[in-house]
């Protein structure tokens, strides 16, 4: 065997052994180091809060506490004082100082405000949307008005006033009694609920933030001098495992949904994939998979001898770095996969909260209670027996509660359709793998006839088989978009319409073609023929499996 083959076999079997240890090595959560040994304290923040917890680990920028069996790292920057040695017994040993009301630190007249690049803030109503201009409108005190146009090329930011009316303040009271170790964000209208810290949260805010004047500029016809029923309340759990727990209680496959807007709490609920806990498998792996290159490594020259030492460990090397790239590729698609469901279940929520989408559920309150406490409870358990006992319970509560629940919901193809279509970077541009659904379903003669596509009244295209909701789901985010952009008066008109009304049969059906002025067939024939002039792709998880394979070498 020549030096080459010898080479190249050797650099196989290490990426090989790398990438199964990419595989199976678990991953224990990373603690900061310089840890002190433990011991009961008090800590003060310096936002009022106080936690009666147990030190675990203490570094100069973090101090990592054990608060009745969960860990919760705190900034340093954040804390006022830590009182050690001492303990508080009132109210499970936390101390939350009084909330501000939100309303009260508003200090405009409108709602939004807007905020330019160049730091002023423009106390003015949007009245108009023309293309990339923002017409904003100004009352006189002495009687008229006065216009104002902006580019949105100078527009930082929308600021929107906090929602407070009684409704909100019972959905906050809830979510801060199920989840009492997260943490509390408002952003404007919009209260982030999360345990993720540090660039994973500050990625949070920012997308909630982008996605919130997003749909309001681009739904700005429907929600001119409206404004939304409730708060928007967004929980992410930085743990995977946490989301799958609590996905569970809600009856939701968490395996399939990496997220959900849940219409009856009013609430969207996801984990994040983008978040410390994944960073942290993902950085284990690294090491793990580092050490089984060296050892492969070192096992190959114990049985070759050292006259190839340095070809092996140069071999090693180049192991190692194409296993750190193919996992930190990814963890980009992990977090990119995080942003789209943020994206796609906030304009559920959005739609709703703000009325464009009817979706009205009535629901017996003990039986709302009780489901609450017992998801507290569940997630205090650490015993799995009990734990199982609680989930039976809450699934028999969910059961029976469902009984007591009307619904009536938007058509699924156009409210997954908008979703869809609001998921990407930039909105309505081209989402690959619904592209690639689509065109396949066209490749295969599988569209279906619009009045097959708008006959689902309600949920995700249930009863269909799950290759059949897929290509729903993609035909809807292409029907919508080819709406949005043919005939925009018209769809949000329909949409309008849907919501100030109850259509009964197949009113919904004719309501869309009597707002698009045509008949089905030749609306359908534009549609296709939209669809044929996309481009052709291919599929993007191959390409993503390719792009792994062409990182590793092989």
């Amino acid at each position: 065997m020549d030096m080459n083959s010898k080479k190249n076999l050797f650099g196989k079997r290490l990426v090989l052994s790398a990438l199964s240890a990419f595989l199976i090595i678990p991953c224990p959560p990373v603690h900061a180091t310089g840890a002190v040994d433990k011991e009961q304290a008090v800590v003060y923040l310096k936002n009022g809060n106080a936690l009666s917890c147990t030190i675990l680990h203490e570094d100069d920028k973090t101090v990592t506490v054990d608060w009745q069996g969960g860990e919760i790292g705190l900034q340093k920057n954040e804390i006022a004082r830590i009182e050690r040695q001492q303990s508080l017994r009132e109210n499970n040993g936390i101390v939350l100082a009084p909330r501000e009301n939100p309303a009260e630190k508003w200090i405009y007249q409108n709602s939004p405000v807007v905020k330019l690049t160049n730091g002023q803030v423009l106390d003015a109503a949007v009245s108009e949307i023309k293309g990339d201009i923002v017409i904003l409108r100004q009352d006189l005190k002495e009687g008229g008005y006065a216009e104002q146009e902006i580019k949105r090329d100078r527009i930082e930011s929308l600021e929107f006033r906090p929602v407070v009316n009684e409704a909100s303040r019972q959905i906050e009271d809830k979510l801060r009694e199920q989840f009492p170790k997260m943490r509390f964000h408002r952003i404007g209208m919009v209260t982030l609920i999360t345990d993720s810290e540090g660039s994973a949260l500050m990625d949070l805010k920012r997308t909630l933030r982008d996605q919130e004047i997003t749909l309001y500029f681009e739904f700005f016809g429907l929600l001119k001098k409206k404004q939304p029923e409730f708060q928007h309340f967004v929980v992410v759990f930085d743990s995977p495992l946490d989301y799958f727990e609590y996905a569970l209680t809600d009856g939701i496959p968490a395996w399939l949904c990496p997220g959900y807007f849940s219409p009856i709490e009013k609430v969207l609920f996801m984990m994040n994939l983008g978040g410390q806990h994944v960073t942290d498998n993902i950085y284990q792996t690294v090491l793990g998979a580092r050490g089984v290159v060296d050892q492969q490594a070192q096992n190959l020259k114990n049985s070759v001898g050292d006259r190839y030492d340095i070809q092996i460990e140069a071999l090693a090397e180049d192991a190692k770095i194409k296993v750190e790239n193919a996992v930190a590729y990814l963890g980009g698609i992990y977090g990119s996969l995080s942003t789209v469901v943020l994206r796609h279940e906030f304009t559920h929520e959005f739609l709703h909260d703000w009325g464009l989408q009817t979706i009205i559920v009535s629901k017996m309150k003990e039986k709302d209670d009780a489901l609450i406490q017992k998801k507290k409870d569940l997630f205090k358990a650490n015993d799995l027996e009990k734990k199982k006992d609680l989930l039976l319970q809450i699934l028999n509560i969910q059961r029976d509660a469902n009984q007591d629940v009307k619904t009536e919901a938007s058509n699924s193809w156009f409210v997954e359709g908008l979703a869809e279509y609001a998921a990407t970077t930039a909105i309505g541009e081209a989402n690959e793998l619904r592209l690639y659904e689509l065109k396949e379903a066209r490749r295969k003669n599988e569209l279906w006839p619009i009045e097959q596509l708008t006959v689902y009244k309600m949920g995700s295209f249930p009863g269909v088989t799950a290759r059949s909701a897929l290509s729903a789901y993609a035909q809807s985010w292409s029907f919508v978009g080819f709406l949005m952009k043919n005939y925009r008066k018209e769809f949000l008109s329909y949409l309008d319409r849907m919501r100030l009304e109850k259509p009964s049969g197949n009113d919904d059906l004719k309501w869309l073609i009597e707002a698009l002025g045509k008949d089905l067939r030749t609306i359908e024939k534009e549609w296709i023929a939209s669809i044929d002039a996309l481009p052709n792709v291919e599929d993007p998880q191959l390409e993503q499996f390719i792009r792994v394979k062409e990182i590793l070498g092989r």
